[in-house]
């Protein structure tokens, strides 16, 4: 039986507040970028605090954007996100084709953390609420929280979130 994930317990540095995790996130993206083919992963029950939609974090995810990219967002529903980050919506149509949306399974859905995860850089929320958390690179931390993405990514949701819906 596999063990529950739980809170990475390191990192560089701690967070508090909005500015601090918009830049947080802002290095995280900014790390992915400068690295090939690197991966993104987003994880929020319903993303309603994350600066989606504000310039630099739209800027750094275009910076970002391009072949042989992946974003994976993850969330117990995204009702909040299409209602409040209007032009993060219209940035993920254009980029569809990199974009996955993932939905929490029901029986996980109380224990969904919030991060913001790249190979080189990543960002846990340790109070999602508050916006308090830890970020950094330090490479043990990253690799433990690497289990934990996987773990999000893989075991515990399943697609769901698509970028355009059409009717019949």
């Amino acid at each position: 039986m596999q063990a529950e994930p739980t809170q990475p317990q390191a990192g560089d540095a701690t967070l508090a507040g909005p500015a601090q995790w918009q830049a947080a996130l802002l290095a995280c993206i900014g790390a992915a970028a400068a690295a090939p083919e690197s991966p993104l992963v987003f994880c929020s029950p319903r993303f309603a605090d994350w600066p989606l939609s504000q310039t630099p974090v739209l800027q750094a995810l275009q910076h970002w954007a391009g072949r042989n990219r992946r974003l994976v967002l993850i969330a117990n529903e995204f009702d909040t996100l299409v209602r409040q980050q209007p032009r993060f919506l219209a940035w993920r149509q254009q980029w569809d084709a990199i974009i996955t949306g993932r939905k929490v399974m029901r029986s996980f859905q109380n224990d969904t953390p919030s991060f913001a995860w790249c190979p080189a850089y990543s960002v846990w929320l340790t109070n999602a609420e508050r916006l308090r958390g830890i970020a950094g690179t330090d490479a043990a931390w990253r690799s433990q929280l690497a289990e934990l993405v996987d773990e999000w990514r893989e075991r515990r949701s399943v697609n769901g979130f698509a970028a355009s819906t059409l009717g019949l």
